[in-house]
């Protein structure tokens, strides 16, 4: 976790600027065809951008609201040669690690350009807040702890773990044992009031897919969700079809999970989505001794297997 969430706006300035330099001169010289960073969309909030001269580049901006990760949007240029940039902070990074981790993109058509992060606020948050109040927490660095999006109170990983250059200085980590204080309230349920507290949450459920396509670890060409042979998921949206769509979905990225909360964070009727990610980033830990199991690994846990799994242990 990081050792301080305060924002620094002026450091957010000179990375903007460094980001703009940076991309341009990639972009002059060849390095790059394109260049994937955020502009200012219409209500002030980032939106992806994909500059493609120098000039264009000019339009970058790097501020606390680029809250959302970037790296899924490479699946869109899978074809073709050419050569892509884009920018990362410590858990854009993540996502992208997890998609080079799962052969997704080539990295050498990648240039990865790294900023290390204090935190970001979540922009629903900022938004609702007074004109007074939201120039503070943007401009000032005076942002409440409250407003910071919830992956920055666990991040253990505000440096990027992939870059080609790095642009200012790395912010210190603290890369303790992760914490899953609500999963530990869930474990206390017994298994009714367990189901009963799923069935309640996944019913408001509109199968809208927004979690599934932000997921950087849902990377399939062909989602099996979306198959007609063999049908896994009816189009029903009664509660015995949410629960299946949802277990099936955080089954499909279980050990795989980057632990962003971009899920939950999209999600348009505020499911905490989180809660069935983290238990089984929780029992990863518990049953493997992974103490990281949301940074991508060559070979993850549940793809391999050795004679000291815990199954094969309980089954003598």
């Amino acid at each position: 976790m990081p050792k301080s969430l305060a924002l620094d706006p002026k450091k957010m300035k000179e990375a903007e600027a460094a980001l703009r330099t940076q991309a341009a001169k990639l972009l002059s010289e060849g390095t790059v065809t394109v260049f994937l960073g955020h502009e200012e969309g219409w209500d002030g909030l980032p939106v992806p951008f994909f500059a493609t001269t120098p000039e264009e580049a000019k339009r970058l901006v790097w501020n606390p609201l680029v809250a959302f990760n970037l790296a899924k949007y490479l699946l869109d240029r899978l074809t073709g040669e050419e050569k892509v940039g884009i920018v990362v902070n410590g858990c854009g990074s993540l996502a992208l690690d997890r998609l080079l981790k799962d052969r997704r993109f080539p990295r050498e058509r990648l240039f990865v350009v790294g900023i290390p992060c204090t935190g970001l606020l979540d922009p629903d948050k900022v938004l609702a807040l007074p004109d007074e109040a939201r120039q503070a927490a943007l401009e000032g660095g005076k942002a409440e702890p409250g407003l910071f999006l919830k992956r920055c109170g666990w991040c253990d990983a505000p440096n990027p773990v992939v870059a080609d250059v790095v642009l200012g200085e790395k912010v210190p980590e603290e890369a303790g044992p992760q914490q899953y204080p609500r999963v530990e309230e869930i474990e206390k349920m017994s298994p009714a009031e367990r189901a009963a507290h799923f069935k309640t949450l996944y019913e408001k459920c509109i199968r809208c897919f927004a979690c599934r396509n932000v997921c950087p670890a849902c990377s399939c060409r062909e989602c099996s969700l979306d198959q007609w042979e063999p049908l896994w998921l009816g189009k029903a949206t009664v509660p015995s079809e949410q629960l299946m769509y949802h277990f099936i979905r955080a089954f499909d990225v279980a050990g795989r999970c980057i632990r962003c909360g971009e899920c939950e964070r999209v999600c348009s009727v505020g499911v905490p989505l989180m809660e069935l990610n983290d238990k089984l980033m929780k029992d990863i830990t518990e049953l493997f001794g992974v103490q990281r199991p949301h940074v991508p690994a060559d070979v993850e846990p549940l793809g391999q297997w050795t004679e000291g799994d815990a199954d094969l242990e309980a089954a003598h």
